[in-house]
C-alpha cells in the first residue's frame, strides 16, 4: 500500500489531514474504533470487540505489504483520528479483484463532505490499483445518508442480507449489498 497525505478543507471550514494509518496510529485508532461503536447504530464493531493497540499495530503493518490493501485516516489538529475508510481485496485467486470497503466517521464530523471526500479518495485508489476491479460494501438498510452517498458514487444494489444485522436492542436489520466496477470495461 502506498503511503499517502493530503490535507481536506470541509463545507464547514474544518480543515482536516487524510493520511495512511501506519503502525504507530494504532492508540488513536483503537479510541477512535471505541468511540464509533458507542456512538453510532451504524458501526458494525462493538465496543468489546475493538481489537488492543498490539493486533491493530500488527493489522496496519501488514496492510503495509499488501497490494490489495489501501487505507486512509482523517486526523483533526491534534491528530486524533475522526473518520477511516479503507478497503482489502479478498484473499483467494478466484476473488482477489474484489475489495470489501468500510468507512466510519465520527458524529461530529458527518454531514460536511468528508465522506465523499474519502469514498472518491477510495475509489481512485482502487482504479489505480493493479489488483482491484471491484469495490463491494454492506450498508445498513436504515442507513438511508449513506445508501444515497454510495449510489450518487455509482455503486448499486447487488441484493440484500435479510436480518443479516442484529442490533443490542434485539432489533435486525438487512444488510445491503452495494457493487462498484472499478476494473476495465467489461468485454
Amino acid at each position: 500500500m502506498k503511503t499517502t497525505e493530503d490535507s481536506v478543507v470541509l463545507r464547514d471550514g474544518r480543515a482536516l489531514t487524510i493520511r495512511s494509518i501506519l503502525p504507530e496510529h494504532a492508540e488513536t485508532y483503537r479510541a477512535y474504533m471505541m468511540a464509533l461503536a458507542d456512538e453510532s447504530p451504524w458501526s458494525g464493531t462493538m465496543a468489546h470487540e475493538v481489537k488492543d493497540v498490539d493486533a491493530l499495530k500488527e493489522r496496519f503493518e501488514k496492510d503495509r505489504e499488501n497490494a490489495g490493501a489501501w487505507g486512509v485516516g482523517a486526523f483533526d489538529d491534534n491528530m486524533q483520528l475522526i473518520a477511516d475508510c479503507s478497503w482489502n481485496s479478498i484473499p483467494y485467486d478466484k476473488f482477489r479483484h474484489v475489495a470489501t470497503l468500510g468507512i466510519g466517521i465520527l458524529k461530529p464530523w458527518r454531514g460536511v463532505g468528508l465522506g465523499r471526500s474519502l469514498m472518491d479518495r477510495a475509489i481512485a485508489a482502487a482504479r489505480e490499483s493493479e489488483v482491484v476491479q471491484k469495490i463491494e460494501l454492506g450498508v445498513f438498510s436504515e442507513n438511508t445518508i449513506a445508501r444515497s452517498l454510495y449510489d450518487s458514487l455509482g455503486f448499486s444494489i447487488e441484493g440484500s442480507r435479510k436480518r443479516a444485522i442484529r442490533q443490542p436492542d434485539g432489533q435486525y436489520c438487512d444488510d445491503v449489498v452495494m457493487g462498484l466496477w472499478v476494473g476495465n470495461e467489461l468485454e
